[in-house]
């Protein structure tokens, strides 16, 4: 993870974003001080990453909501994104704290630990036999579908690049007409 974190500050936009992207894809809360440090970078591309990349390490990133509650305020938009920067900001915060949330409360196998065994004796882990395992699995990949706030269900279809080139023009569209109301 060391390479990742300096190539946060490699010359070109590409690494940085793709270095933002992985540190995000490991999980690890040791990425936290870098991926707020790229939100400071001057390429958009970057900050969208590390933004991203902070609600994937979720609990882990708890430090960083309160700048991006902050950001959440912003409504400039990223070039090509449908997304405005406070939108993503607040996007993120939120998968943060859905995650501090879901850590702090007990797993059901516990709660009835605790009132099979009593209070005091709670803090033991029972054994789990393999389906319990697996449905603890199964259970914590649903959460963790959800905090991203999709599903099988949900998932966006694919475009072509002629209905891409559509939206780009319609959001470009909205942008002239909000800047030119504001004019």
């Amino acid at each position: 993870m060391p390479g990742l974190l300096d190539a946060l500050q490699d010359e070109s936009p590409y690494v940085r974003m793709t270095a933002a992207r992985a540190l995000g894809k490991l999980g690890d809360a040791a990425a936290l001080s870098g991926l707020l440090a790229a939100l400071e970078d001057p390429e958009f591309i970057v900050r969208q990453n590390a933004m991203w990349s902070l609600g994937e390490l979720g609990a882990g990133a708890k430090d960083a909501v309160p700048t991006l509650q902050a950001l959440a305020a912003d409504t400039s938009h990223f070039p090509s994104g449908e997304l405005t920067v406070g939108e993503l900001a607040g996007l993120s915060a939120a998968r943060i704290e859905l995650a501090v949330e879901a850590a702090k409360a007990p797993a059901p196998a516990e709660e009835a630990a605790a009132e099979e065994v009593g209070e005091e004796e709670a803090g033991a882990k029972p054994r789990l036999s393999a389906e319990e395992r697996k449905a603890r699995r199964e259970a914590a990949l649903a959460r963790k579908k959800a905090a991203e706030g999709g599903g099988e269900a949900e998932a966006r279809p694919k475009l072509s690049a002629e209905e891409r080139q559509a939206r780009r023009e319609a959001a470009l569209a909205r942008k002239k007409a909000r800047e030119e109301g504001e004019g």
